[in-house]
């Protein structure tokens, strides 16, 4: 048992070695696949899905580990993005406001607000009060949730048109 998870472990550190080369191959690239392959030896050796943690904090760490890491992301410069972590922080003596994010802030509101909504699990909550509810409810929500859906897949387009085109990921290579 301890090779085959040796071997999952080797697999993993192979797969996303490859996706770092494959994707530009940059420093910022291969470091953030190293993050990864870090993060993921770290959780099997503490046995991180078999401890008595709290969902909550589970749920914050992989949040945590994975928006970090995307920092990295961003460009190939290392030290921008060393500098980014550090302002993110408050390390460079910046302060943790200023007048742009206020101003992002204003202009992104929406996204804020779908973020800390669907941060939270919420579905399997909403599905056992209308499951406990009798028919009538079951068929309203059967109806109402494509619709709701459909409206926020809308909002979401119409944010998106207010800027110019922006090329996905791939056609920045």
């Amino acid at each position: 048992r301890a090779e085959n998870s040796d071997q999952r472990l080797f697999n993993t550190c192979r797969t996303f070695v490859a996706l770092g080369f494959w994707h530009k191959g940059s420093i910022g690239m291969l470091l953030w696949a190293f993050l990864q392959v870090l993060f993921i030896t770290v959780e099997k050796v503490v046995t991180y899905d078999k401890r008595n943690l709290p969902k909550l904090f589970k749920h914050a760490y992989v949040i945590l580990v994975l928006l970090l890491s995307w920092v990295f992301l961003r460009d190939g410069n290392f030290y921008q993005n060393l500098l980014f972590l550090r302002n993110l922080f408050g390390l460079n003596q910046n302060g943790f406001t200023s007048a742009l994010a206020l101003s992002l802030l204003k202009e992104y509101w929406v996204y804020l607000l779908a973020a800390l909504v669907f941060l939270f699990p919420i579905a399997p909550k909403l599905r056992q009060k209308v499951e406990a509810s009798g028919r009538m409810a079951r068929t309203a929500v059967s109806i109402l949730y494509p619709l709701a859906l459909s409206g926020v897949a809308f909002l979401c387009l119409l944010f998106l048109a207010r800027w110019a085109y922006t090329p996905g990921v791939y056609f920045s290579f």
